[in-house]
């Protein structure tokens, strides 16, 4: 019974700090690396908010964690109490300015930076998108993973950090203080960079690395070599062959339907398109398509684009078709 006083004095310093030396909204900060949320504390205004939150906490038990933050958010106050002045509150000056929690931005991101590098290197060479470069693939993906880490940690770092100093899983205990101690030194603290400027850059990343990494803009993409369409092969329903070259005339009777596949060299898994001005046209394996005339006596023109697998190389060629009766 005779700590009652001191807890009593000392929840009183507690609350008077919170509430001169700390605005609204640094409180929903505090609130949310505490793991507590600042709306649903009961009451009205920052007095009562900040009296619920330190009830909150000292009856879970986590008074030495609300201190804790308090001197790393507020280092010229004192956070226990002073017993040079019974009664009353500890007098210090109030900070000019809010300190700044943690390692610096420029500290921050160089850390960043290293890991991202790290993640690249071990990713390359084991990832890799169509149409980039494994290298660019794996930064792509490194820059993601670093994103979502620090989106999650920012939600979630706060929650980990209430279950304690560690974890025990026979016959392991998982050091949860130190590995929460190390994961915020890679990411800003919300004083540093807030929840909306966080999200922003974010955001403002991931769209940047979409469309210069794997994205359509991406100027990483691997070169690819101009296609060459060679020759055309004509197979007649009759199992007879000709072999034709581009520009060359096709004759063709108006009831036939005939095999056509271009012979091509260049990239490999190439892509070939076929276009008719007036003739019917059916899919065929390769780069191949059955052709049929729709009038006798016209005249039509079998066109073939050939792309390279990321359509940064094509060629055209074409055979001129002279549609004869099917008279003798």
């Amino acid at each position: 019974m005779a700590q009652q006083p001191s807890i009593a004095k000392h929840r009183i310093l507690l609350h008077h700090n919170l509430a001169k030396y700390f605005s609204v909204e640094e409180l929903r900060d505090l609130s949310f690396d505490l793991g507590v949320e600042y709306d649903s504390l009961p009451g009205e205004g920052k007095e009562a908010k900040t009296r619920e939150l330190v009830d909150y906490l000292e009856r879970r038990g986590r008074i030495p964690d609300l201190v804790e933050a308090g001197r790393r958010l507020r280092p010229r106050i004192s956070w226990e109490e002073d017993t040079s002045a019974p009664g009353s509150p500890a007098t210090t000056a109030p900070p000019s300015q809010p300190s700044r929690t943690g390692l610096s931005l420029l500290v921050i991101l160089f850390f960043n930076l290293v890991i991202l590098g790290a993640l690249t290197y071990l990713l390359e060479n084991r990832v890799s998108l169509q149409c980039v470069r494994s290298s660019v693939s794996a930064a792509s993906l490194a820059t993601g993973l670093v994103l979502i880490f620090h989106l999650a940690w920012r939600y979630l770092g706060p929650a980990i950090k209430a279950l304690g100093d560690a974890i025990k899983v026979e016959p392991f205990a998982i050091p949860v203080r130190l590995i929460a101690t190390l994961l915020d030194a890679l990411h800003p603290s919300s004083q540093a960079l807030s929840n909306r400027a966080l999200w922003l850059s974010s955001i403002v990343l991931a769209v940047m690395v979409g469309l210069f990494g794997p994205g359509p803009l991406s100027p990483f993409r691997p070169s690819e070599a101009v296609p060459v369409v060679q020759s055309f092969s004509v197979r007649r329903l009759d199992g007879a062959t000709v072999t034709l070259k581009p520009n060359d005339v096709m004759e063709i009777k108006m009831s036939e339907q005939v095999l056509v596949e271009a012979t091509t060299y260049g990239s490999a898994n190439m892509l070939c398109v076929w276009h008719a001005a007036t003739g019917t046209l059916q899919p065929a394996t390769g780069c191949a398509t059955l052709y049929s005339p729709h009038f006798e006596g016209a005249n039509d023109t079998l066109v073939i684009v050939a792309q390279s697998p990321c359509n940064q190389q094509q060629a055209f060629a074409g055979l001129h078709i002279k549609v004869v009766s099917n008279r003798p």
